[in-house]
């Protein structure tokens, strides 16, 4: 009975079980509890059919712990998909020299190989996955946008200056 859903939660498509709430997280059915204490919030989501489990914890009373664990699902989720997806294995070795955690004006960015294609990830967002833009490859020392949801910059460059072969 806990991880059947014994009610509907109004509004969602979410239900709860006896003690905990049932989520439906992309194609996943995710089994989760949040909890509290005076400066924490916690959640933790499982996934009974693949054996995922994500633990959020945060040090605000207000802190999204629930948003940062859904993001991290959804992020495994799409490092799976574009594992799945045909890829070009021979450019995908070449791409650790691009990976990395950078920061600019406008925040930070990270640039990461899933499944053999560079993205763009803003690691800030409790969904990083809300805003990724697919990269591709230039040149050694450039990546253009090639796909960007709404306000972003399809299109543009992303250039690298390295010294010794470091960026």
């Amino acid at each position: 009975r806990m991880q059947r859903g014994e009610w509907e939660i109004e509004g969602t498509d979410d239900r709860y079980g006896l003690v905990v709430g049932i989520h439906k997280i992309g194609e996943r059915r995710m089994i989760g509890h949040g909890g509290g204490f005076p400066g924490h919030i916690t959640r933790t989501l499982f996934d009974p059919v693949d054996g995922l489990t994500v633990v959020a914890l945060t040090n605000a009373i207000d802190g999204p712990a629930r948003e940062f664990a859904v993001g991290i699902v959804k992020l495994v989720d799409s490092a799976l998909d574009a594992a799945k997806a045909p890829g070009d294995e021979e450019a995908a070795a070449d791409h650790a020299s691009y990976a990395g955690h950078f920061a600019a004006l406008w925040g930070l960015t990270d640039v990461v190989d899933l499944g053999g294609r560079l993205w763009l990830v803003t690691p800030n967002q409790p969904d990083p996955t809300s805003a990724m833009e697919k990269l591709e490859v230039v040149d050694a020392d450039t990546l253009r946008i090639a796909e960007a949801p709404g306000y972003s910059s399809p299109g543009e460059t992303v250039r690298y200056t390295r010294s010794d072969g470091r960026v």
